[in-house]
């Protein structure tokens, strides 16, 4: 009998290629063109297909998250403006995230100015992660682990900055908010 793994995912989210990549995970599992005892077929269809389902609707442990906290890059030589979400504005920021597309790695030099925004919290296994999200961009790192996103019309972007509002002053609010026009 072979054993089916499915990929070790940080954050505890199974990604959508998990699911893309089960007929021929399954394939290779059993042998392609080769027999298989039927009964343990199904039972390891059904508990792969179980695992990966609730790994994707609860994002991991379906604890609610702890706030994230979110950093405005956007000064130099001084500290830049921080913040943290609540809890359910975490949950609605990982949810937005866990809707990226993924895409190759991308290029996050800026130079001075408006460089987008750090948001960092703990996943759902307790590892410490990072997502910067500039330019429709978005890097998530867990440890050493990172993946790339599409963040299409910057909606993840616009929103982060959102939460902002009343954090922010004024005057630094507009200044990035003029960057995501």
């Amino acid at each position: 009998m072979k054993i089916l793994t499915a990929p070790a995912v940080p954050g505890g989210r199974c990604s959508s290629a998990v699911f893309r990549d089960l007929p021929s995970m399954l394939l290779k599992a059993w042998g392609a063109g080769s027999r298989y005892d039927t009964d343990m077929g199904l039972s390891s269809i059904l508990l792969v297909l179980s695992f990966g389902l609730l790994l994707h609707v609860s994002g991991g442990s379906g604890a609610p998250p702890e706030p994230a906290a979110v950093e405005l890059d956007i000064f130099s030589g001084r500290p830049n403006p921080t913040w943290k979400l609540s809890g359910e504005e975490t949950s609605r920021f990982l949810g937005l995230l866990r809707e990226l597309p993924s895409t190759e790695p991308g290029w996050f030099d800026a130079g001075l100015g408006y460089r987008g925004f750090a948001v960092s919290f703990q996943d759902a296994q307790g590892r410490e992660t990072r997502v910067q999200i500039f330019k429709g961009i978005v890097k998530r790192s867990v440890g050493e682990f990172t993946e790339y996103f599409v963040d299409k019309d910057r909606k993840l972007e616009r929103w982060v900055l959102k939460t902002g509002d009343s954090r922010l002053s004024p005057e630094l609010y507009e200044m990035a908010a003029k960057e995501l026009m």
